[in-house]
């Protein structure tokens, strides 16, 4: 963080993060959100009749009439102390990252709520601030994937690489080994890729050496609990595998292999390194000795080493040596860093005014954001 950046103290504003299962809300500074709530909770509806899906669905939002309300009930219950903290909102925006999507949301914001400015903090920039790092390569993985470069706290924007593919499709790659090596995934009493995506949270890892692994037999079996019991199990065997829960992880970094609708996805090095060589020549060398991880799996065995171990092989002509965080940490945490940056960070012209956006609409969102 820079010197300059330190001296700022601004005006409290609103912290907005709508995420694809909750939304929190609260007061920049402050170290807990006001309200946390989830996305379809039937207390965000004017009308007691309840939606039968909710707003956001796997991190698209579905029905934009509902996050009219999802937004108009978060700003009723942020605790103000002064009205004029209602006039700037920061969007924590791990959703609506394409340019139509924050145009339609500042229309509701300026028009609907009064909003004065608005700011959109991708989730990238917050992993950041985790870390207390001036610049980096976020590596994110959730419902989908991508690598924010983040140069002394500046997005650049035309060097953000996103895959439309995350941990739905690693999980869903684990359920199709297991169910190829034989298991009958539908004797576990729920969805197969819920309940298998429990289970590889605390199971899968990273290989080092990916060939040799293949051939190591390693019996891992997984018991159905018995119901109605409390942590007994019955005889029947749920899930045997060998390295289904190490095969799936290489989905990551060769998703084109594991894929049937032959989609050009890239892999998690080659976002890096493609990201990388789209930033300016003089960031390059302080983007690459930091990277942040965060999201699904980002603290599963081996991954932090095996991506050290890739990038070296695709810069051996070069002297790196990139450190590599992980964000493992409580969301009460992320929430802190989130309040943090509104308060102490962004300075006034960072923000988008009203009257900026009703002359000029997407193209000072894509000037001030992109």
């Amino acid at each position: 963080m820079t010197e300059e950046n330190k001296l700022l103290d601004n005006p409290k504003c609103i912290v907005l993060d709508l995420g694809s299962s909750f939304v929190r809300v609260g007061i920049s500074g402050s170290d807990n959100a006001s309200k946390t709530f989830k996305t379809n909770s039937p207390n965000l509806h004017v009308k007691s009749s309840t939606p039968n899906t909710p707003a956001i669905q796997k991190g698209k939002h579905v029905d934009f009439e509902k996050m009219k309300t999802i937004i108009n009930y978060s700003l009723s219950v942020t605790n103000t102390e002064k009205e004029e903290t209602k006039k700037k909102v920061m969007v924590v925006d791990c959703l609506f990252t394409r340019l139509e999507d924050r145009e339609r949301i500042c229309e509701l914001l300026f028009t609907n709520f009064g909003v004065e400015k608005v700011y959109f903090a991708r989730q990238q920039l917050i992993t950041k601030f985790l870390f207390q790092i001036e610049s980096a390569l976020v590596l994110h993985i959730s419902n989908t994937t991508s690598v924010v470069p983040i140069y002394q706290d500046r997005v650049i924007g035309h060097a953000i690489v996103k895959q439309n593919y995350g941990a739905y499709e690693v999980t869903q790659c684990l359920v199709d080994l297991l169910t190829k090596s034989g298991n009958d995934l539908t004797q576990l009493g729920g969805d197969p890729v819920d309940i298998i995506a429990n289970l590889q949270k605390k199971l899968s890892f990273v290989s080092l050496d990916p060939q040799s692994e293949a051939s190591k037999k390693k019996v891992i079996k997984i018991k159905k609990k018995q119901t109605g019991t409390k942590g007994s199990t019955n005889d029947l065997v749920a899930v045997s595998a060998t390295n289904e829960f190490f095969s799936c992880m290489e989905f990551l970094f060769d998703p084109k292999r594991y894929q049937t609708n032959k989609k050009k996805y890239l892999g998690i090095i080659e976002m890096l390194k493609k990201s990388l060589l789209k930033s300016p020549i003089l960031c390059r060398a302080e983007l690459i000795a930091e990277i942040c991880l965060s999201g699904e799996f980002c603290s599963v065995k081996g991954l932090k080493e095996r991506i050290i171990l890739e990038l070296k092989k695709e810069f051996r002509d070069y002297s790196i040596d990139p450190e590599i965080n992980h964000s493992s940490v409580q969301k009460n945490n992320e929430w802190k860093a989130a309040s943090y940056l509104a308060k102490s960070i962004l300075k006034e012209d960072y923000w988008l005014e009203k009257n900026d956006f009703e002359s000029k609409r997407s193209q000072v969102i894509s000037q001030k954001f992109f």
